[in-house]
Order: C-alpha cells, then sequence, then structure tokens
C-alpha cells in the first residue's frame, strides 16, 4: 500500500499476506513532509515474503517510513517476518521510532534462523514468537481474517 504523499488515514482490519514491502510511507519528494499526519493500522495483519530482490532473497520492512513520515498508530495487528536476510533494518527503526501508540500487537519471526542481533525490535505494546510458535500463530489469526471475511474474493488455494 503506497501514502508516499504522506497523508494520515487509518488501515483497518487488513489481510496483507505475502508482501516484498506492506506499507510505504516514504515521500517520492523531498518537498513533502507527513510528521505532523497519523495512520492508524488497527487489526491488521502484515507478512512479509521473501523475493528475488538485486541478487538476494530478501523482504523490506511492513512499514517502509523515513523521518518525514506520519506519526504510527498500531493497534491489535500482526507483522510476520519470513526471511532471515531481511534487508531494511534502518527503515524498520524509522519505523519503530514513529510509533506513538501500540498495545496489542504480534511480531512475528517465521524463521527457523534465530533473530539478527541487529534488528530493530517494536516498541512496547508488541509481543515477540519465533519459529514453530509464530508459524502458527499467523496461520491461525490468517485462518480467523479469512474466515470473518467470507465476501472477499480468494485465490484457489486460500484454505480455512
Amino acid at each position: 500500500m503506497e501514502d508516499d504523499y504522506l497523508l494520515g488515514g487509518v488501515i483497518e482490519d487488513c489481510l496483507f499476506d505475502g508482501c516484498f514491502s506492506g506499507v510505504s510511507l516514504d515521500p517520492a519528494s523531498n518537498d513533502r513532509d507527513g510528521r505532523e499526519e497519523v495512520v492508524t493500522i488497527d487489526r491488521s495483519l502484515i507478512r512479509m515474503q521473501a523475493f528475488l530482490a538485486k541478487g538476494d532473497i530478501t523482504h523490506q520492512s511492513p512499514v517502509k517510513a523515513s523521518e518525514v513520515s506520519p506519526k504510527l498508530k498500531i493497534t491489535n495487528s500482526v507483522f510476520a517476518f519470513s526471511s532471515a536476510k531481511m534487508r531494511g533494518f534502518r527503515r524498520l527503526e524509522r519505523t519503530w521510532q514513529r510509533v506513538f501508540e501500540s498495545h496489542g500487537n504480534t511480531l512475528l519471526w517465521l524463521p527457523d534462523d534465530p533473530i539478527p542481533p541487529e534488528l530493530p525490535l517494536p516498541p512496547e505494546g508488541f509481543d515477540l514468537l519465533t519459529g514453530n510458535e509464530a508459524r502458527d500463530y499467523w496461520n491461525k489469526a490468517r485462518r480467523q481474517w479469512i474466515s470473518a471475511h467470507p465476501d472477499v474474493a480468494r485465490f484457489a488455494d486460500d484454505e480455512l
């Protein structure tokens, strides 16, 4: 999802499953400043998936932020990382810096590889799960979201 004009708004009750980058709050132009705006992410699930990018199998941060991005309110949401070779640690650090309110969230580290020590961890308001526990949590949350939205278009392999 792109908000490179840095407008405020609400991302609510969404499933982003298999993203290289989730929500972009990075201005396409240097003359934009969204620091006084607020973007709320509520009751949403964002799972990052690794793709070939610049010679590596990797993915970016679930929110792509800069120093002039809107403030973030993240509530009752799940962010899932799938690659130990994730790129964008600096963007992730800026994302966490833009968070002014956070509660009821879960950060999932899906790989069996250990979390890299340089990975910026989220602010208070996020529980952290890893490995099998994280994958089970994601699968359950995803199934619940799909079950709660029977009228949303599906891919043939979407399982409940």
